[in-house]
């Protein structure tokens, strides 16, 4: 799980301030590459389902794999990420991730396509995948000042919220049509177009002051130090790190679930991953108001407290793909909305909190904590799923992302929400 607020006074001007053109570029580029990330991410499970014959442990590990990096090389990237400029940073990896997914239907084609190679391939796309978002939710900032953020993470999330609705989707249509392998080919060409558009980016970015070698680890300390003795980042990491864990326990075994237990074809799968993305460009474009109105604690455990509510619908699909079909959509956009107003709200938050020479150690650091669990959570449903059964493990997430809402009940934030000193979490949200 990964926030924004406008306020504006009575005699400002009408409308927020007008976002540059540069975060225009990255805006363009990032929401095409969202939308062959969504297609890949939907059909690589897929490959493993369909033409490897994965079960749901194997679907554990592929889903760990994906995910294991932020919590390896994460804290690592951070320091890396305050030591140089962001922008080349985000070009690499995006060039790197283009090579990575159009080896799939190249190996799958000729015949070569394996778990094995499968898993490696998701590690390193993992890898990047770490390199590209720390770098990138550092760099935002950056391109159009603290006063804009709220906007512009708004419109980012918006954007990836739209491409979740073609993209699996299509994603859908096309593995039916074509295989699973062909499917992740068209994220290889999103993520070029995005490296393109980085490329055109004119933005000059300060040089970031160049500390002395020796002191790297002193560094990424000094990123973790930032989260952990925060008191409103600290429960923030603890409440995503939650969500997350219990999340994946029931994510990895989705497509397994939704394909094997239910019985939904590729097609109909992909329209129930659209229901996710219609929920959550509802949750972009409702933060604002719902913000606004609640304030960031309520906004905070309103948003936890609705996706967890409608996780706990997917156990009790019917094996009947008409039935199941809609009860699936309906809680996927529940959780689609609930996630994505809490990701914007709280990254949002995080920005604001932190000084411009730490954002990539704290985003870095915050990926450790809320990443690292994912992992493990992916591990955890694969495991559970192999004794107890898919249904099982399912009503072990819903249940267990509900108790992340303790975190901020009784933090700060969550004494805001219940109409208490609201001092430190006014002052990060302004």
């Amino acid at each position: 799980m990964d926030a924004h607020h406008e306020a504006s006074a009575c005699c400002a001007p009408r409308g927020p301030p007008r976002l540059p053109p540069d975060f225009l570029l990255l805006w363009s580029g990032q929401s095409v590459s969202e939308f062959g990330a969504q297609v890949s991410a939907f059909a690589l499970p897929l490959t493993a389902v369909l033409l490897l014959h994965a079960d749901a442990w194997q679907m554990g590990v592929l889903a760990a794999l994906t995910t294991l990096p932020f919590g390896v090389v994460g804290p690592l990237v951070g320091v890396w990420a305050d030591r140089t400029r962001r922008r080349p940073l985000l070009v690499a990896a995006d060039v790197g991730r283009t090579a990575l997914m159009a080896a799939v239907p190249a190996l799958a084609l000729t015949h070569r396509l394996s778990l094995a190679v499968l898993y490696a391939i998701a590690f390193a796309a993992g890898c990047l995948t770490a390199l590209f978002d720390i770098a990138y939710q550092s760099y935002v900032p950056a391109l159009v000042g603290r006063e804009r953020l709220s906007q512009a993470n708004a419109r980012l999330e918006a954007s990836r919220a739209l491409s979740q609705v073609a993209g699996p989707g299509l994603g859908g249509v096309m593995v039916s049509a074509l295989t699973a392998p062909i499917a992740v080919a068209a994220s290889a060409a999103t993520y070029a177009c995005s490296a393109l558009t980085l490329g055109a980016i004119r933005h000059p970015e300060p040089p970031p002051q160049r500390p002395d070698p020796r002191a790297f680890w002193q560094e990424v300390w000094a990123g973790l130090a930032w989260v952990v003795r925060h008191p409103l980042l600290a429960p923030l990491a603890g409440c995503t790190a939650t969500a997350n864990l219990f999340e994946h326990v029931g994510l990895a075994l989705y497509p397994l679930y939704a394909v094997r237990g239910v019985g939904l074809t590729p097609a109909v799968l992909g329209g129930v991953y659209a229901a996710l993305s219609v929920g959550g460009l509802a949750g972009a474009l409702a933060v604002g108001r719902v913000e606004g109105r609640l304030g960031t604690g309520r906004a905070l455990l309103l948003s936890i407290l609705a996706s967890g509510a409608f996780l706990l619908l997917i156990p009790l699909a019917p094996r009947r793909e008409g039935a199941g079909a809609a009860l699936l959509a309906v809680a996927a956009a529940g959780v689609g909305f609930g996630s994505t107003l809490y990701n914007v709200v709280q990254v949002t938050l995080r920005q604001r909190l932190t000084p411009d020479a730490l954002l990539g150690r704290m985003t870095a650091s915050m990926r450790l904590f809320i990443w690292g669990t994912i992992p493990l959570g992916s591990l955890l449903g694969g495991l559970v799923a192999t004794h107890l059964g898919l249904r099982s493990t399912l009503w072990l997430s819903a249940v267990g992302d509900l108790t992340a809402v303790a975190w901020i009940a009784a933090s700060p934030l969550g004494a805001a929400g219940r109409g208490g000193e609201a001092g430190p979490a006014r002052a990060g949200a302004s």
